[in-house]
């Protein structure tokens, strides 16, 4: 049998409001994982900067399969909010949250 399909996948929630300035330290620390079964959900929390575009160009160049969910509207709760709305979204059988300027230990996840 192949171990890798028994591995679950996991969702990564990410809130995002105005977080360009770390995203993509924050993205590649995610992409940079050692366990590799696992989604992105990016919830923009309304954000007036440009972290939907960084991560949209980053996790496409990655070929990391991931859903950026818009909100015209910040929910605001120092993303919980948010993250509880993304939840709806994922497909993992577990879920991971991280916030926007979080970097990852490479093993985290496994």
């Amino acid at each position: 049998m192949n171990r890798v399909s028994k591995q679950p996948l996991v969702s990564i929630i990410i809130p995002l409001h105005n977080g360009e300035r770390f995203l993509e330290e924050c993205l590649t620390s995610l992409c940079n994982q050692t366990y590799k079964k696992f989604e992105i959900i990016i919830v923009d929390d309304a954000s007036a900067d440009n972290g939907v575009s960084i991560a949209r160009n980053f996790l496409t160049q990655q070929n990391v399969e991931h859903r950026l969910i818009l909100l015209d509207k910040p929910l605001g709760f120092s993303g919980d909010a948010a993250f509880n709305h993304g939840m709806q979204f994922a497909s993992g059988a577990l879920i991971a949250k991280t916030d926007q300027d979080d970097r990852w230990h490479p093993e985290k996840l496994a």
